[in-house]
């Protein structure tokens, strides 16, 4: 193989990886610039989470970036770099779980709140933790050989992170889609919300796991340096998380039942008074203004609003 064939086959994928995710980077800053323009009133712990996604998702574009600079400018015609990866490549693994792995939590969280079953969201939390745990190995592996022929010796590591952040988002996406539907109920504005949610859980799902099990793939057949799959993979669990946030409807605060609420109910305001509702409850407020209000998270807390006449009626599922 010539030189030219050399550096085409092992850093042309680094550099498209590379490219893609500084696009995509772009893409979260705009959706994380919407998200707290549009959602000032979200809990703290959800706004604290944005946060700390997007400094890791600055890190991993730094890291990213990294990856190809040093291969392509700064060992330029230096034969070493076709024998050890980069420096960069160290925290690649760990910094793409520390961003993954929260956003399946959460979306196991979610899973709880609507479904109230422990089932599914702690066998979610199993394989996220599989992926932390083999992700962090696998740095952990990198930093004591770098040597490109040697990547055959990851293969386990590989596999328990790549495969264990495939079965939580396979696990997460059908959940959802299930419990959701669900909560549909013959009201044609509800059950259009619903497909609304269900269809953007299947799309962001799906393209995680296509991702990581292609990156599961080259992984374990090329062994050196195909890595364009990789570094495009924690800006696509950042942005499946702030789509589905910047889905929802504008809270209106006057007329909304928050939803989300850690300790089992959700607290609402009608009236001038505060109580809560179960998160089992399908709440219909009914109040004098004629229309209806729907609001995303509310139904997948399993709760909706409908402003019809003066009364006021619960459905228990």
């Amino acid at each position: 193989m010539s030189v030219s064939d050399a550096a085409l086959s092992l850093f042309g994928p680094l550099l498209v990886g590379a490219f893609l995710n500084a696009i995509l980077y772009g893409v979260c800053m705009v959706q994380c610039f919407t998200y707290y323009q549009t959602y000032k009133k979200d809990r703290k712990g959800l706004r604290l989470l944005v946060l700390y996604l997007m400094v890791m998702e600055t890190f991993n574009t730094i890291i990213n970036l990294g990856l190809v600079f040093e291969p392509l400018v700064l060992n330029f015609g230096n034969p070493q770099a076709f024998i050890a990866a980069p420096k960069m490549l160290i925290p690649d693994a760990i910094n793409t779980v520390f961003i993954s792995t929260p956003v399946q939590f959460l979306a196991a969280w979610r899973i709880y709140v609507v479904s109230e079953s422990k089932v599914m969201p702690l066998i979610i939390a199993f394989f996220g933790s599989c992926s932390l745990i083999g992700g962090s190995t696998l740095s952990i592996q990198v930093a004591f050989f770098r040597e490109w022929a040697g990547f055959h010796r990851f293969d386990r590591a590989a596999i328990v992170w790549l495969a264990g952040s495939a079965a939580a988002d396979v696990i997460i996406t059908i959940s959802l889609c299930w419990t959701l539907y669900r909560w549909k109920t013959g009201m044609k504005i509800t059950d259009d919300r619903v497909s609304k949610i269900v269809r953007l859980t299947v799309q962001t799902g799906l393209l995680t796991t296509v991702f990581t099990l292609l990156d599961l793939i080259i992984a374990l057949t090329v062994h050196r340096g195909n890595l364009a799959p990789d570094l495009a993979l924690a800006k696509l669990y950042t942005n499946s998380l702030l789509s589905t946030l910047n889905a929802r409807d504008k809270r209106d605060d006057d007329h909304i039942v928050h939803s989300g609420n850690l300790g089992g109910g959700i607290p609402s305001q009608h009236n001038g008074t505060r109580h809560s509702t179960r998160l089992s409850t399908l709440a219909f407020r009914i109040t004098d203004v004629v229309g209806s209000h729907i609001d995303d998270d509310d139904l997948e807390s399993g709760c909706v609003e409908i402003e019809h006449s003066k009364y006021r009626k619960n459905l228990v599922s």
